[in-house]
């Protein structure tokens, strides 16, 4: 399959100084899996039982990269209404349900296999629970790659505050400047920066001028792009050089 030519901010990754970096913080909805649809529709359907009607468009434009029980929380200030605490294990079901067949993102299982090859720290820093994120990879078999997972339940303040990111980079044993993120939210962008971090922004979920403004250093829109940063990882992280064949897998 050819590969897509990365954009120019794409290519504004060789100015980076990705030699610091040794590891990469992964957000898991909607960058390792196509799972923001299925997200926003359980949401959206549950908090219609309760009466309120929010779009699964304005579902995604506000709450993406934000915990659901961040989410809850910010409505029940905008409609001055007070849901109950069950709410979210509603809602954790109904993904559940409706998430039976996801799958990852394209492209993303050649790249994760070249970083686990090559020995690259690798974590997950994501807004949903530790069970969401266990299910979803369990689903999407992306179990394999990924030992340290770490959930927005875990810390005091989630995305866009540092604090998810911090806490990611310190159980994969490295320095938050050493790391970079990647990322489809607004609010994980915003974090990444605020943790200190390198940020690329996935176009799956915002506009590529959204994610930059919002402070992501790089943007790409396909998984395929990231063969031309494997191609150059020897000079970053001095490994070894990457083989056609490796490369020809993305």
């Amino acid at each position: 399959m050819a590969l897509l030519e990365p954009s120019p901010k794409f290519q504004s990754y060789r100015r980076l100084k990705i030699k610091l970096m040794h590891g990469i913080i992964f957000d898991c909805d909607g960058v390792l899996v196509d799972s923001e649809p299925v997200s926003c529709k359980a949401s959206s359907t549950v908090l219609q039982k309760y009466g309120i009607r929010i779009s699964l468009a304005d579902m995604a434009a506000a709450f993406t990269g934000k915990s659901e029980k961040q989410m809850i929380m910010e409505i029940e200030q905008k409609y001055q209404v007070t849901l109950p605490p069950s709410i979210l294990e509603e809602i954790q079901a109904l993904y559940f349900e409706l998430a039976a067949e996801l799958q990852p993102m394209p492209h993303l299982t050649g790249v994760l296999d070249i970083l686990r090859d090559h020995a690259i720290p690798m974590g997950i820093a994501s807004s949903g629970t530790p069970a969401r994120i266990d299910f979803s990879l369990k689903v999407t078999g992306l179990d394999q790659y990924f030992a340290v997972r770490c959930s927005a339940s875990e810390v005091v303040h989630g995305k866009p505050a540092p604090d998810l990111f911090l806490l990611t980079a310190a159980r994969i044993g490295i320095a938050p400047g050493n790391c970079l993120v990647v990322e489809d939210s607004v609010f994980g962008i915003k974090g990444a920066k605020a943790a200190g971090m390198k940020a690329a922004g996935y176009t799956s979920s915002h506009p590529e001028k959204l994610l930059l403004q919002s402070g992501a250093d790089v943007t790409f829109a396909d998984y395929r792009q990231f063969s031309h940063i494997m191609q150059t990882f020897s000079q970053w992280w001095n490994l070894p050089p990457l083989s056609a064949d490796k490369l020809k897998s993305v």
